[in-house]
């Protein structure tokens, strides 16, 4: 991992590569992470998740997780989001 942070990432299939928190409250943790099929070390393989933790007790569980699987899907999301700011429809 080649940032300071160390998230409650496990999983079984692929490595986590990088990650930043997008928020972190109470009991709530949510990230974004890039992660790298362990079996696979091409980079086109790499995916990105944004992952959601609760803490229960001392422990962090993954409660909920969204995988964008390539560049085409991002593109969509970043793009349909960047419209709805400009359109003024998801404002602060």
């Amino acid at each position: 991992m080649t940032n300071d942070e160390e998230f409650p990432y496990n999983d079984n299939y692929n490595d986590l590569i990088e990650g930043k928190t997008i928020t972190k409250r109470g009991q709530w943790w949510t990230a974004i992470l890039l992660v790298q099929p362990k079996d696979n070390d091409d980079p086109s393989k790499r995916k990105i998740i944004i992952q959601r933790w609760k803490k229960t007790g001392d422990y962090w569980r993954t409660t909920k997780s969204f995988t964008i699987s390539s560049p085409q899907h991002y593109e969509l999301l970043k793009d349909t989001i960047d419209a709805w700011i400009k359109e003024g429809k998801w404002m602060r």
